[in-house]
C-alpha cells in the first residue's frame, strides 16, 4: 500500500524539523565547550616577563604579586615636553638598539627591555633610586615600556611613569628626533 500523499509530506516535515533540532543541539554544544572559560566566569592569570627564560619568557606569577606590582603611572605628551625643557627627568627608550639609533626623543638614553639584566648594573650605577624616570617605546601597541618600568621598579626604582604614546605618538606631534648611536646601557661602550 502506499502512504497518502498527505502523510509523505508530514513525514518530510517531522525529517526536517528533527534535523534542525540536531543542527541546533551540535551548534549549542560546540559553542558551550569553546566557551567554557566564558560561562565558568573570568579566570586570573598573572604572568610576569622572564628575560632569562628559555622558549617562553612569561612565567606564571600568583595574584598576590600581581596586586603588589601596582599600575603604572603614565604621562602625557605635553608632560613630557614640559618636563624636557626643564631637565627633570631621565628619559629611557626601550626599544632595541637598532630602533634607538634609527631614530629616537632628543635625550633619551636607550636600556633595552629585553637585555635589562645585562644592561641595568651599569645604569644604577650612574642613576640613583631617587631618580625621575620616563620610559617609553614604539607607541601604544608596544609593551617595551611597561616591561622596562616593571623591571625599574622591582629594582627600587619607584618614580618611574610610562610615556604611553611612545616614539610615533612624539614623532606625529612633529617633534624633533635624534639619530645615531647615542647613550647606550645595553650596547657596550656606547655609555
Amino acid at each position: 500500500m502506499d502512504t497518502p500523499k498527505s502523510d509523505r509530506r508530514m513525514l518530510g516535515i517531522l525529517k526536517l524539523v528533527l534535523i534542525d533540532i540536531g543542527i541546533i543541539l551540535a551548534a549549542a554544544w560546540i559553542g558551550v565547550s569553546l566557551n567554557r572559560s566564558f560561562i565558568a566566569g573570568p579566570q586570573a592569570a598573572y604572568f610576569e616577563y622572564d628575560p632569562t627564560a628559555q622558549g617562553t619568557r612569561f612565567k606564571p606569577i600568583s595574584a598576590a604579586q600581581a596586586a603588589t606590582a601596582g599600575p603604572l603611572e603614565g604621562i602625557e605628551l605635553s608632560e613630557l615636553q614640559s618636563l624636557k625643557q626643564v631637565g627633570r627627568c631621565v628619559l629611557l627608550d626601550g626599544r632595541t638598539a637598532k630602533e634607538y639609533q634609527e631614530g629616537r626623543i632628543p635625550g633619551a638614553l636607550h636600556l633595552a627591555a629585553l637585555q635589562f639584566d645585562k644592561a641595568f648594573p651599569l645604569f644604577s650605577k650612574r642613576f640613583p633610586k631617587d631618580t625621575e624616570i620616563v620610559v617609553y617605546c614604539s607607541g601604544t601597541d608596544c609593551s617595551l615600556s611597561r616591561t622596562l618600568a616593571e623591571s625599574l621598579k622591582r629594582n627600587g626604582y619607584e618614580k618611574v611613569r610610562v610615556f604611553w604614546g611612545g616614539y610615533s605618538s612624539w614623532t606625529l606631534g612633529g617633534n624633533p628626533i635624534e639619530k645615531g648611536p647615542g647613550i647606550s646601557f645595553s650596547e657596550p661602550g656606547n655609555s
